[in-house]
């Protein structure tokens, strides 16, 4: 049967060919196209009709007859790799970056491309020794020769290759180095001087590799997409500038008049909704212009923006899992089981104390609150009875004498250090041989509380007990989701070799409140859906009023202001009854860290208003902000939800990187800048008045 050529990818991510049968498209006869097809429908496979990668019908390879490679150009025959495991004698061209000069009594150097490395001897060629006597490392060189099979270095080892050049020639020169271009010497380069010489940085092996990954990841996204009815459509990223974004970048357009770069396509993506495009996705850049930005936060990042018409939660769950498995399976051949695990935002915080749990790992809080009635000591009178109430609580986890290498006095505070600071206090203590509890923070525990402890929790010598415990059960959780993601750090509960730990958390808040300020914002946006059992919590809140303007030289905490969607309760304990307000909104979470979020947005326009009067926007302000959405609403908006899913976060966390420059091939430092080319740019005062002031 007649073969194609179809590129693949060996384990290190060189692309080679291979031969690859094609019942449909070869130039056969029908006898044989039908036994073909026959074949492939018992192996449960269809004929296909199109080849994945379409070329010229060619024959069967023989033997000594050389492949040609899908990189072959003038300058080259062959990638490194594909020279290197090409049969001996063969002739072959190379091009790519030299080691330095020739060494040895074989004058060997090393020509590497970003596919591979191969060995090149110059023993028979004094007048090239002579003249690449002096190269330096990456400079880039062509070197035309034959495959010698050489001995490895070690018995065991297959015989390996190398050319015998019979020509070469230097296609540019290179100063030398200011970094390390190997893997290994990424930990020996600053920050900084990776983002000045990026260029240079991306030479290293292990940064192309995940570039590579990257461009894998998008391709595998867009397939099964595209494959589900979806369609790829862009908005703008010069979007209407609105005082209260805080973050945007600006960008003048004519004197007095300016966009705004998109922080996200929420407007356009409902807008879209509007417009009957069913199924809508895009891979985009968003853009936040913030004071600084942490390793995992950039100013500006790709995302998957992702909406669909006449879905509900259970819609977009199913389509994002499929989306999902898709992926891992294509990009990091990991296979996950479907459907993912789901839980409330009430369900998460309940029992892992964050609302981004982490699953990889098995550390629960229990309840020990009854187990430590009476017992004494400052921690538990100030912090559990506060001043003699027994509203307090007390959670315990216990990290096995296996994991605890020192159980000291001085090892269990310091192993509980980082947590000082958390809203509610906690405490070490360890299990001693006659089942007692022992450290600083068991003065107060007498024998028959311990004993209570002991058995609720079924301790053992040695092990260790973290206690949180506090008069207010919230504070009680939040420090829980810290003290998780600190306790499974120091003791090792993560392998790192873990399957990735994903599940879906939904039924968010959907108010948020504020208790420095004593206000109350959206915990989303605006245009998320009120879950429809807790609509009749909305009713009555009509006494909600707008955060008061800023006026000049006040300060206010940005970390936590909702701008001019904020609203203050005049009657505090009816206001209370907001924070029982749920949305139809969800966040996929994987290993701890939000990687998705998303809701169901609203399609009638009566709630729609509600929701803007209940933030205290007027009519006229609402037209003014979000005018083109609300005549949508008037010409009749579907049922619609989606979500946006980090490409960068997804990638990074995949690829086991804790920084966000290891997987953006030109990404800013912590202030927002590029080292390399200087940007921000000055701009010449003149100019930039002529573009502000209206003429």
């Amino acid at each position: 049967m007649p073969h194609l050529l179809v590129t693949e990818r060996d384990p290190l991510g060189s692309p080679h060919l291979r031969a690859a049968a094609c019942p449909r498209q070869c130039a056969t006869g029908p006898a044989t196209r039908d036994r073909a097809g026959r074949l492939m429908r018992s192996l449960g496979t269809a004929p296909m009709r199109q080849p994945l990668v379409r070329r010229a019908p060619v024959r069967r390879q023989r033997r000594g007859v050389p492949i040609v490679s899908a990189f072959a150009t003038r300058y080259r025959s062959h990638t490194c790799a594909e020279a290197a495991r090409a049969p001996a004698g063969e002739n072959v061209k190379v091009a790519g970056r030299a080691s330095g000069p020739p060494r040895g009594k074989d004058a060997v150097l090393t020509v590497s491309d970003p596919h591979g490395s191969i060995e090149v001897s110059l023993a028979d060629r004094p007048e090239l020794q002579e003249s690449l006597a002096a190269i330096t490392a990456g400079s880039v060189l062509q070197v035309d020769g034959v495959l010698e099979e050489f001995a490895a270095e070690r018995a065991d080892e297959p015989p390996r290759r190398r050319i015998r050049a019979t020509r070469a020639q230097l296609l540019a020169g290179a100063l030398p180095l200011p970094i390390e271009t190997d893997d290994a010497g990424e930990a020996r380069t600053s920050r900084e001087d990776r983002l000045r010489y990026r260029y240079l940085d991306l030479r290293r092996p292990a940064m192309r590799h995940r570039l590579a990954q990257r461009s894998r990841l998008v391709h595998a996204i867009r397939t099964h997409l595209h494959e589900h009815g979806f369609v790829e459509l862009e908005t703008p990223a010069l979007a209407a500038y609105s005082p209260d974004a805080t973050t945007a970048f600006v960008v003048p357009r004519e004197p007095g008049r300016c966009y705004a770069l998109a922080e996200t396509p929420q407007l356009y993506k409902q807008l879209l909704m509007a417009g009957d495009c069913d199924r809508y996705f895009q891979i985009t850049r968003c853009f936040r212009n913030e004071p600084r930005f942490g390793p995992m936060h950039q100013p500006e990042f790709t995302v998957l923006d992702l909406e669909m018409a006449y879905v509900d939660e259970p819609d977009v769950y199913e389509r994002f899992d499929a989306l999902i498995a898709h992926v891992l399976e294509q990009v990091w051949d990991i296979r996950i089981e479907l459907p993912i695990r789901r839980m409330t935002y009430q369900q998460a915080m309940a029992e892992f104390g964050s609302s981004r749990p982490d699953l990889r790992f098995s550390l629960p809080f229990r309840d020990v609150t009854e187990a430590l009635r009476g017992a004494g000591g400052p921690f538990f009178e100030q912090a559990l009875l506060g001043k003699g109430k027994e509203s307090g609580m007390v959670r315990a986890a216990v990290l096995g004498a296996e994991h605890v290498r020192d159980s000291s006095d001085p090892a269990l505070g310091e192993l509980v250090a980082p947590l000082q600071a958390a809203p509610a206090g906690v405490r070490a203590v360890r299990v001693g041989t006659g089942k007692q509890l022992e450290g600083p923070a068991a003065k107060g525990i007498g024998k028959a509380v311990a004993a209570r402890v002991v058995d609720q929790l079924g301790l053992k010598p040695g092990d260790v007990v973290v206690l949180i415990a506090h008069a207010d059960p919230g504070a009680v959780a939040q420090t829980i989701g810290l003290a998780r993601g600190v306790l499974a750090e120091r003791a090792g509960l993560v392998d790192p070799d873990a399957p990735p730990s994903l599940v879906w958390v939904t039924e968010f808040p959907f108010f948020e409140y504020d208790p420095a300020t004593g206000a109350w914002g959206p915990a989303r946006h605006p245009f998320c859906q009120p879950h429809p059992e807790d609509r009749e919590l909305l009713k009555g809140a009509g006494a909600l009023r707008r955060r008061p303007a800023v006026t000049e030289g006040e300060e206010i905490d940005r970390g936590k202001d909702f701008g001019a969607g904020a609203i203050f309760p005049d009657d505090p304990p009816a206001r209370r009854e907001l924070a029982k307000v749920r949305s139809k909104s969800y966040e996929l979470v994987l290993n701890g860290e939000e990687l998705l979020s998303g809701s169901i947005r609203n399609h009638e326009l009566r709630v729609q208003e509600r929701i803007f009067a209940m933030f205290g926007f007027d009519r006229e302000e609402v037209e003014r902000r979000y005018g083109p959405l609300m005549e949508a609403f008037r010409y009749g908006l579907p049922p619609h939800g989606g979500a946006s899913l980090g490409l960068d976060r997804l990638l990074a966390r995949m690829e086991k990187r804790t920084d966000l420059i290891d997987v953006i091939p030109f990404p800013k430092d912590a202030h927002g800048r590029e080292p390399m080319t200087g940007a921000p740019s000055p701009i010449d005062p003149e100019l930039l008045r002529a573009l502000l002031e209206p003429s």
